[in-house]
């Protein structure tokens, strides 16, 4: 069959797979679709096969870099390197890792916005000026939620705002904060609920993303170790090195389609092949 682009021709394999699992009597996992290049087909397929109601399975190794734990590591940096600039600071909060909840997030950003509040060195302070509409009780929650989130950062802030400092110093006070907030136990707990879901391509992903972080940093140590280094240009040496990481799924033993590219997937008792 010919197609006059990437999104026909799947459409056209959509088609067939729903043709023959109705009519036909194959099972999904009897049936599996390889393309030349996943970069340019992966995106319109996982959309048709979601559409079409085809289960599926993508044979590929994913970026981390929307993975959350990943995002709260990056936000961090960046909220450190521009001295908790608005949008940095709430950026990291957002990530859903720091012990916040969302209303909590939302309340103190409220105060935050009304107050024009900016700084490493205003977070450090104790607040004092009231909003419009806000009472005492208002006050002591705020500051509260202040103390706790700049307790949490001041050791590691101390070290990365020095003005000498090498990549080891940077790096071991990075893995001692994560180590601080028990980051390896929340990534657990997300990787437990999406296996509970059932999304157990997301489980694997967050069942690898600690030691690929980890490895980083070891390289980092190794190879650089003792290098001076600003933290906006340890921010892009860590940027670089998580968009080379990915994480690789093994595709589970269910009644699906698999999807994969002709260099790395291997089929087995495949009745019938879309190439």
């Amino acid at each position: 069959h010919q197609a006059e682009n990437p999104i026909r021709e799947i459409q056209f394999v959509c088609a067939q797979i729903e043709r023959l699992v109705k009519k036909e009597g194959y099972r999904y996992r009897d049936m599996a679709v390889i393309v030349s290049d996943m970069e340019t087909y992966a995106e319109y397929m996982e959309r048709a096969f979601r559409i079409c109601g085809v289960p599926f399975f993508m044979d590929h190794k994913r970026s981390v870099l929307l993975n959350s734990f990943v995002e709260y590591l990056r936000s961090l940096l960046a909220m450190i390197d521009e001295n908790f600039s608005y949008e940095s600071t709430f950026r990291f909060l957002r990530t859903n890792l720091t012990g916040f909840t969302r209303e909590e997030v939302d309340d103190v950003e409220n105060y935050v916005v009304a107050l024009g509040i900016r700084g490493y060195k205003k977070w450090k302070e104790m607040w004092v000026r009231q909003s419009p509409h806000a009472d005492a009780e208002d006050m002591l929650r705020w500051n509260a939620f202040r103390q706790k989130f700049i307790e949490k950062l001041e050791r590691l802030t101390e070290v990365l705002k020095r003005r000498k400092k090498t990549v080891r110093e940077v790096t071991e006070a990075i893995y001692a904060f994560l180590v601080q907030e028990e980051m390896q136990k929340k990534i657990g707990i997300y990787e437990v609920q999406f296996q509970e879901r059932g999304q157990l391509v997301l489980a694997k992903e967050y069942a690898q993303i600690y030691r690929i972080v980890l490895e980083l940093f070891d390289k980092f140590t190794e190879l650089l170790g003792e290098e001076q280094i600003s933290l906006g240009e340890y921010r892009e040496l860590l940027d670089a090195g998580l968009q080379e990481a990915k994480v690789g799924v093994v595709p589970p033993g269910i009644d699906q389609v698999v999807v994969g590219d002709i260099e790395r997937t291997r089929l087995q008792d495949v009745k019938v092949l879309f190439l």
